[in-house]
């Protein structure tokens, strides 16, 4: 049986992007979801260390009362 790889941070990246310019901006919990609808299995902590480690480049963390949301940056 051959070994089918998994997704690389780059990959979860652009994806997690995508489905935040067009949703909006969402909490990781929600986000989480969002990729595992659109076919996308990818752990809560991978997803987690995808976003602190593209933020400020595709992200921006934004923090609103005791939440975290992501939101798309506008300009890759």
């Amino acid at each position: 049986m051959a070994v089918r790889p998994g997704l690389t941070r780059d990959t979860i990246a652009g994806m997690a992007w995508v489905l935040l310019r067009l949703r909006g901006c969402m909490a990781p919990g929600e986000l989480l979801e969002e990729l595992r609808r659109v076919g996308v299995e990818v752990g809560r902590n991978r997803l987690t260390r995808v976003l602190l480690e593209y933020n400020g480049r595709l992200y921006k963390r934004v923090k609103e009362g005791s939440t975290v949301r992501y939101c798309a940056v506008e300009e890759v």
